[in-house]
């Protein structure tokens, strides 16, 4: 069943049209499967960066429909030799980035990732990354479970924001 499910995913990822709307793997399947799947990554983007770049950086917001608390310990993809998970804090007017080693994803919650806040670098890339091309990342979780999501490069990402009823949400 995976199977036939990943391969009609993938038809549909190819289908004219897609390009623009491609947010993740996830958000194509039916609501029974979603029931179903543990983890979710949702508005998935990957900044385009000039050729001679050797790094860019992931947004996303990664979901987890448990009932349980997850903790990310790794992320990677074929696009680039390490994925590390990294969180942007400004103090007195500098920006720094912090490494993340495990990232806590609360029981039926959600952690964003965002321009200026929780990101992936993806360094060492091993080509260019071009606008449009499909990247896919391999989330890995303490309890040994992957999560497999596919993530579209664009110069014009856009942060993710809250609506009210997932900052509701979110306090739950």
């Amino acid at each position: 069943m995976k199977i036939f499910l990943m391969v009609m995913l993938i038809g549909f990822l190819s289908a004219p049209g897609f390009a623009a709307q491609d947010h993740s793997i996830h958000e194509m399947t039916h609501q029974e499967d979603k029931e179903k799947a543990e983890t979710a990554v949702h508005h998935g983007w990957i900044r385009l960066m000039p050729a001679v770049a050797k790094s860019s950086a992931a947004y996303f917001v990664l979901h987890n429909f448990s009932d349980k608390d997850i903790t990310l310990i790794s992320v990677s993809s074929p696009v680039a030799k390490s994925v590390s998970i990294h969180n942007t804090v400004t103090e007195n007017g500098t920006s720094t980035m912090e490494p993340i080693t495990k990232l806590l994803i609360p029981a039926n919650g959600k952690v964003i990732f965002n321009p200026g806040a929780k990101h992936l670098m993806l360094s060492d890339l091993t080509a260019p990354l071009k606008k449009q091309q499909k990247v896919n990342m391999t989330f890995r979780f303490d309890s040994g479970k992957e999560l497999q999501a596919t993530l579209t490069v664009t110069a014009d990402g856009q942060s993710y924001e809250m609506k009210d009823h997932d900052k509701h949400q979110q306090h739950h």
